[in-house]
């Protein structure tokens, strides 16, 4: 069987699509992935098993009218490279990951030929939009995000969310909820970025006390209050912090003023992205795990890879103290308020200074990523390949939907 995912970003460097597609190849589905060109990368090259079609295509921020501009060229041109491939390949099906929530009438001539349409959403984009540009919640902009999620779910046979929150946001708006399926981040630690726990190329990121922190950089993940919290334990506990990622350079150097002025030195460390098969590697030097957001309508929702990843490597959780967060890992972490620095270090401190409570922490939150782990997403994924494929589309079967989230 034949598959396309169509992604608004970088592959494999995005780390829920690369798992995917890692999963449904050792499925044994033949995979073309549409994703944007980095500079550097071949347009088109093999990669995880699957066949990579590079669009070359910057994206530029700005504001609400540059991102819909930016968000509509791209689809245009993967929907032509998508019928191309698809007039060679005949797919079965074709997986489109958002944002935006409209990429998915990308696939409109592949559905109107035959191939099922799964519309995976990583995020919920109403949320994303007031978030990022603070917006109204009953204002123009917010109220035409939600109908083109609306409108985007309609179109695909199948909506895949990454947690039960989201799911219930999608039924209070009016989506079918047997069309409902979660596939949450948790890590394939066994296959994917799994390996990188036995990687000699990772370096030893020093002695004493620290926090290592991997992934995005930019304002949403709160940083700063890392970053304050962090420089507190460093004079009071001698803690170092490495944050290691990718993302807005503007904050990057906010970061690095903000730790001079905090007294950090040579304690404190901004390295560049790794490897994924690297990311775990460097996360268990990491003494605690700490997942800092800021709070605004879309951080209420989200459970990011991270939580699970530094699960994975046995740390004891401190995460900001945020909707969806709260509810999935309850009394397997310490919570602090959202933006508040002193607290973060307070709970911090109180880890470094308690083995037997970082011991707990760490075997509950395991525990939770057990209830989520990533072969249990493989089953979801795998079920829902085939309901698609022998129901011809058909969301009549509760078997892949029914309590999906649980």
């Amino acid at each position: 069987m034949r598959a396309c995912h169509v992604v608004y970003s970088y592959f494999p460097f995005d780390p829920r699509v690369r798992r995917e597609v890692e999963t449904l190849h050792r499925l044994e589905y033949e995979l073309d992935v549409i994703a944007m060109q980095e500079p550097g990368e071949p347009r088109v090259e093999t990669v995880l098993g699957a066949r990579v079609h590079r669009i070359p295509f910057a994206v530029v921020r700005g504001g609400k009218v540059r991102y819909a501009f930016q968000y509509l060229v791209f689809l245009l041109a993967a929907a032509a490279l998508l019928l191309v491939l698809h007039i060679r390949r005949r797919y079965d099906i074709v997986h489109v990951h958002s944002l935006p929530d409209f990429q998915v009438f990308a696939a409109l001539p592949e559905r109107i030929l035959g191939a099922r349409v799964v519309l995976d959403l990583h995020e919920a984009m109403p949320e994303i939009f007031a978030a990022r540009f603070r917006l109204a919640e009953e204002g123009l902009w917010t109220a035409l995000a939600r109908a083109a999620e609306w409108m985007s779910c309609a179109f695909a046979d199948r909506v895949i969310v990454v947690n039960d929150v989201i799911r219930s946001l999608l039924v209070g708006r009016g989506v079918d909820p047997r069309k409902l399926v979660v596939v949450m981040n948790s890590p394939d630690i066994h296959e994917g970025m799994g390996r990188g726990l036995a990687t000699p190329s990772v370096p030893n990121l020093g002695r004493g006390p620290r926090i290592v922190y991997v992934g995005g950089i930019n304002p949403e993940r709160d940083l700063e209050v890392l970053i304050r919290a962090a420089a507190r334990l460093h004079r009071s506990d001698g803690v170092s912090l490495v944050i290691i990622g990718y993302g807005d350079s503007d904050y990057a150097e906010r970061l690095r003023a903000l730790a001079r002025s905090e007294g950090m030195g040579d304690a404190f460390r901004l390295l560049p992205r790794v490897d994924q098969n690297q990311v775990l590697a460097y996360l268990s030097q990491s003494d605690v795990g700490p997942v800092t957001y800021q709070r605004n309508p879309i951080t209420e929702l989200a459970v990011p890879n991270k939580v699970f990843e530094y699960a994975a490597v046995g740390k004891p959780l401190v995460i900001a103290n945020l909707r969806a967060l709260r509810g999935l890992f309850g009394e397997a972490a310490l919570y602090y308020t959202a933006g508040n620095a002193e607290e973060l270090a307070s709970r911090i401190a109180e880890l470094l200074r308690d083995e037997r409570l970082r011991r707990g922490l760490a075997e509950r939150a395991r525990e939770v990523l057990d209830r989520c782990s990533w072969a249990i997403m493989t089953e979801r994924l795998r079920r829902l390949y085939e309901e698609m494929l022998s129901r011809a589309g058909s969301w009549s079967s509760p078997v892949s939907v029914e309590g999906a989230g649980r």
